[in-house]
């Protein structure tokens, strides 16, 4: 037995040091197939990593760091539900950096599991995107509201898609210019490390007819052997600027970024010359996605170069005097994610690409024009719960173009059709009495679904020309001095196409007013007033004489708020039109008592499109009679508590980088408490 129990012992102990060696080997061997695949995951060769990563978990079934980077590598190559599940399979608390909530919670909403989403977005708490943040739960929250336009797109599949990844259209010659890394027949096959394809080249197809398009062939005008694409035509398809590979001896180590080039046609030879590259590209950041306004002067393009807002934006920079001007960052819309596709339409609308916006998941479309405050999605089914983007709009508005991985996601890019449904409303505004032609009118027109206003005007001539939506309802209010404010609703619902009505406006009847300012028996003169108009929502600035009177014409079916300043003193009379007196021609005498301001203390919340307080928030208060702006901020419950003129008209905004953003209007006699919803 003694015998017998020491070779068990040392057959145990060989069997340990043997398992330990065994161990040591493996650890080694992981530890090289993870810093071999950490390599390749630095220099973006996603798939290699990917291999190297699966082949290091064979060895060793739980290794954090590998399992994390293979979400993250199936994440940068939009292989979404790929990268879900390895995130699901790492462990998944808050001890892990806020960064993966974030890729999480998108991979999630990208995947359509909204309510999950919801909860890993509720999870981030850093500040560096919490405008996305916010603007993803706002989406998850009112998701229908992406399906409200849906009758006003049409989807059609066109027959130039394969198995390869066909992107960034582009209208040239009676057709489209595109990338695609469709395999050819070259005596060199050039690979993108990046997700395996061979490298992106530009083709040409031509209309067959709205639906189709001809068998493409080879742009083989601006070949290269690296990415080509997105391209841009102007001047009659005779000029371009388009997007390449940006060699830079700057660049680092491993490391190639996009820029972008100018091509230009020869006229006798027919033939393209690269000439050549945008002032600002550089070897430290990537410049692409180019478009022109109409008159080629200033150039759209995407970049993640410094002072960014995060991820990639949209800048313009000017041609001047044969120099480019410094770009300039959209902040009107770019967020901590990536903007990118910039197109401009006939009727100066920008369309672009977002993962930053409320979105249905991925990239989504949006539009923005002058009138808007923030971008609108675009919706379904131009929009999915993937990636979206690329959209290009015929001259005519009736039909275009984008990209989208809908059909089975990862890298899958199909090219897709689209028509435009809706009619345009013409509205020729006559004077009720006389029958002529009323120039200059104000148009506010109101969703009736969403409650959104867009302002049309008809500058010098008399039609005014909106594109209403199918199954849509609307409210038009015609504004013009002198005249009673005509309120119209109408719906497009049988798709017409061209709509002509006509509206008639009356002349409004006015009070005439005689006022005059004092301070108990004190005269002041030469004050400055203003008449701000409830109703119209228009200011008016008079001056009254060395007497301190004033007169002036009002609408009578309005409310009014006289504001006289002067030495620091105000006086604020509110008119309403039950104040009239009769029996005095017209005229009514009113007196602006000047004195110390009377004030009173406004309270609130501030909540975000959730419902959730906000606290420690910066908010604005801009006092619509003397355009002055002052800051507050919500204390930390999201409340608070500010000191307004008894009478007046205020506005609460939130400053978004460089413009203020309105969020709730006020007129202060009528309210006491508010809640004020944080709108992205």
């Amino acid at each position: 037995m003694h015998h017998r129990n020491k070779i068990i012992l040392v057959l145990l102990c060989f069997a340990c040091t043997f398992a330990n060696a065994q161990n040591k080997n493996i650890f080694f061997q992981m530890k090289s197939g993870i810093k071999r695949a950490d390599i390749f995951f630095e220099r973006r060769a996603y798939q290699q990593a990917i291999q190297l990563y699966k082949q290091a978990l064979n060895k060793q079934k739980h290794h954090d760091h590998a399992v994390l980077r293979l979400a993250e590598a199936y994440r940068q190559l939009n292989h979404t539900k790929e990268a879900e599940e390895w995130y699901r399979t790492a462990n998944l608390d808050s001890s892990l950096a806020g960064h993966h909530h974030l890729h999480y919670a998108e991979l999630l909403l990208s995947n359509g599991k909204l309510l999950e989403a919801s909860k890993w977005f509720d999870l981030y708490t850093d500040t560096l995107h919490q405008d996305r943040v916010i603007n993803k739960k706002y989406a998850i929250k009112d998701y229908a509201l992406f399906y409200s336009d849906s009758a006003a797109y049409k989807l059609f599949n066109l027959s130039i898609n394969t198995n390869e990844p066909e992107l960034f259209p582009a209208f040239y010659q009676g057709g489209i210019v595109f990338a695609s890394s469709r395999k050819r027949y070259t005596p060199i096959k050039y690979e993108n490390s990046h997700h395996g394809s061979t490298f992106l080249n530009l083709y040409h197809s031509k209309f067959i007819s709205d639906t189709s398009l001809s068998n493409p062939t080879l742009f083989k005008v601006l070949q290269h052997y690296l990415h080509e694409g997105p391209i841009y035509f102007y001047e009659n398809d005779n000029k371009a600027y388009f997007s390449l590979n940006n060699i830079d001896t700057l660049a680092p180590k491993n490391t190639q970024h996009l820029g972008l080039f100018y091509a230009e046609k020869n006229r006798l030879t027919n033939k393209w010359i690269t000439k050549n590259k945008f002032t600002f590209n550089s070897g430290l950041y990537s410049i692409s996605h180019p478009f022109f306004n109409k008159k080629a002067s200033i150039l759209y393009f995407v970049s993640d170069m410094p002072g960014g807002k995060g991820g990639t934006d949209i800048y313009t920079s000017k041609y001047e005097n044969g120099i480019w001007k410094t770009p300039v960052n959209l902040t009107a819309i770019n967020t901590s994610g990536n903007e990118m596709f910039p197109f401009i339409n006939e009727d100066n609308e920008l369309y672009f690409s977002s993962n930053g916006h409320p979105g249905m998941g991925g990239l989504d479309i949006l539009r923005f024009t002058s009138n808007d405050s923030i971008p609108e999605n675009v919706g379904y089914p131009i929009n999915s719960a993937k990636d979206d983007f690329g959209l290009i709009i015929a001259p005519d508005g009736k039909s275009g173009f984008f990209c989208s991985n809908r059909k089975n996601g990862n890298l899958d890019d199909d090219i897709y059709g689209v028509k435009f449904y809706g009619s345009t409303i013409e509205f020729t505004v006559k004077d009720r009495l006389k029958g002529n032609y009323i120039k200059n009118i104000r148009v506010k027109i109101t969703d009736l679904q969403t409650n959104k206003s867009i302002i049309v005007t008809n500058g010098s001539g008399h039609v005014i020309s909106f594109k209403a939506k199918p199954n849509k309802k609307y409210r038009a209010d015609f504004i013009k001095k002198d005249y009673k404010i005509e309120r119209v609703e109408f719906e497009d619902n049988l798709l017409k196409g061209l709509q002509r009505e006509v509206v008639f406006l009356e002349k409004s009847h006015k009070s005439y007013i005689k006022g005059k300012v004092t301070k108990g028996k004190k005269i002041f003169a030469n004050c400055n007033i203003k008449i701000l108009d409830f109703h119209a929502d228009t200011i008016e600035s008079l001056l009254a004489n060395a007497k301190g009177e004033f007169r002036c014409q009002i609408n009578d079916d309005t409310t009014n708020l006289f504001l006289a300043e002067r030495d620091s003193l105000i006086g604020l009379y509110k008119f309403e039109p039950h104040h009239k007196k009769a029996g005095t021609y017209g005229m009514t005498y009113i007196t602006i008592e000047m004195e110390e301001v009377d004030t009173k203390f406004l309270t609130g919340s501030l909540v975000d499109s959730t419902g959730l307080k906000m606290p420690n928030y910066p908010l604005y208060l801009k006092n619509q009679l003397t355009n002055e702006v002052k800051n507050f901020y919500t204390d930390p419950f999201g409340d608070f508590k500010i000191e307004v003129w008894q009478l007046g008209k205020y506005a609460i905004l939130s400053k978004k980088d460089l413009y203020f953003q309105t969020l709730h209007s006020i007129f202060a006699f009528a309210k006491n408490n508010i809640i004020v919803t944080l709108k992205y």
